[in-house]
């Protein structure tokens, strides 16, 4: 029984070190890269990246609703009609606001009143990654 427990013991302890070692030495390695690799917020370009948005960009290569290939003439299509739609959304207004956090990481809050929605990226890691999207707060006004 006591062998038991004292291999238990040893488990834990090299365990717990392992964490602390995990925390104290790369969590601030990667909070150092991520100071490193944050894009400026002057880099977001809100049309190109709603266009990328609507197109699928953001979706892994297996997701069914992923357009398949480049010259094909789904993703031809898909990228045509994103850009219109875009170009349709953006039109009367909108409105990007940016949130850095920690110096690391920017939340791009991009607000297009006309369709009620608010789409979200995080700058991170040197380049922009999109979130998703959820009502906006004009659409309790309204």
């Amino acid at each position: 029984m006591t062998t038991t427990n004292h291999r238990s013991s040893v488990l834990r302890r090299a365990l717990s070190s392992s964490l602390m070692l995990v925390l104290f030495v790369c969590l601030p390695l990667v909070y150092i890269y991520a100071l490193q690799t944050c894009p400026p917020a002057s880099s977001f370009d809100a049309k190109k990246e709603l266009k990328r948005a609507l197109w699928g960009h953001h979706l892994p290569e297996g997701h069914p609703e992923k357009p398949k290939g480049f010259f094909a003439g789904e993703s031809l299509a898909t990228r045509v009609a994103s850009s219109v739609i875009t170009e349709l959304y953006t039109w009367p207004g909108y409105e990007v606001s940016m949130i850095p956090i920690a110096g690391a990481v920017i939340v791009a809050d991009l607000v297009i009143p006309t369709e009620y929605v608010q789409h979200f990226w995080l700058g991170a890691f040197g380049k922009w990654h999109y979130v998703g999207l959820g009502p906006s707060s004009l659409a309790q006004i309204a």
